[in-house]
């Protein structure tokens, strides 16, 4: 016989509790849900998917797995962030000039490079086929770019004239320049 009310729930019956977890977008959680004996410590781990990395929990932990102590019943989500890829960007000079723009950079990032030529020199151009002396390029990858520099050759045109007139035209000229030399008669 029963001489207990029937409301009364018995002192050996442990409550249960559910532990229900959740991912944010960019990862998953394991065990996502589970109805556990009041004091069970139970470990949920955060899996980021490719291209995320896990940055913590809804309760402001960072620890995984985490393990959670059931004394009432817990909700928790894991966050994920996107993760941004860093590069390096080398840029390298020929004799007869300098580049500016290298240094490590996050994936995307606009750099502008610019080519400065020594006296005496010329850019011709940069490794990758561009002319501009100064450029601007998306990272996506480790890049490596040379500013090709040459020597401006610099030769010095001597006219003389005979009785009878002069010559014009003369002078210091880079190598491959067009000069027009006239004949003026007395």
């Amino acid at each position: 016989e029963d001489s207990q009310d029937p409301g009364t729930t018995p002192s050996n019956i442990t409550p249960r509790y559910n532990l229900t977890a959740s991912a944010g977008e960019g990862g998953s959680v394991s065990p996502t849900t589970g109805s556990f004996n009041a004091g069970t410590q139970v470990s949920v781990t955060a899996t980021p998917t490719s291209g995320y990395s896990f940055s913590g929990w809804s309760n402001g932990t960072t620890a995984n797995p985490l393990t959670v102590t059931l004394n009432s019943n817990t909700s928790i989500t894991a966050n994920f962030e996107v993760l941004i890829n860093s590069y390096t960007l080398t840029v390298v000079s020929t004799d007869g000039g300098s580049a500016t723009g290298a240094g490590e950079y996050n994936e995307g990032t606009e750099v502008t490079l610019t080519a400065t030529a020594s006296e005496g020199y010329r850019f011709t151009g940069w490794s990758d086929g561009s002319t501009e002396e100064s450029i601007t390029i998306t990272l996506s990858e480790d890049t490596a770019l040379t500013a090709n520099f040459e020597l401006i050759v610099i030769y010095n045109l001597i006219l003389e004239s005979v009785t009878g007139g002069s010559v014009t035209g003369a002078g210091e000229y880079n190598e491959g320049t067009e000069v027009t030399i006239t004949a003026i008669p007395d």
